[in-house]
């Protein structure tokens, strides 16, 4: 079972992990083209030891080991500002099917602004 929020709403996915991944991630397109890098977006986070069950023995044998963590937890990141330290450059990166393409687009113009003439620092 996985659970997500997304929208403000929790939604309950009653299959394996893993194809639940692989198919968000199928639905979602970046034009990472003129990235120096090939991180566009996707999942960040962690799988416990349990998530072996989806991981390697697919025949649904039992896990002698329980845990009280969760088995995964994971955040589906669809926009962040990558920072390349060693060439002073930021990027804005925006991951989105085909329904959030113009939310998107607001996101990256507005963070473009807001990079390109960041506010004046709180006097003290």
């Amino acid at each position: 079972v996985g659970e997500s929020r997304r929208g403000g709403r929790e939604q309950v996915h009653r299959s394996r992990l893993l194809p639940l991944i692989r198919e968000r991630l199928a639905a979602a397109r970046c034009d990472g083209d003129g990235l120096p890098f090939s991180f566009c977006g996707g999942f960040v986070g962690y799988l416990g030891y349990e998530m072996k069950q989806d991981c390697v023995d697919m025949r649904g044998g039992a896990n002698r080991h329980r845990s009280d963590d969760k088995d995964a937890i994971l955040l589906f990141s669809d926009r962040f500002v990558a920072f390349d330290h060693l060439e002073g450059r930021c990027y804005a990166v925006a991951l989105c099917d085909e329904t959030c393409e113009a939310s998107a687009r607001e996101w990256l113009d507005a963070t473009h602004r807001l990079l390109s003439s960041p506010p004046s620092p709180p006097s003290l």
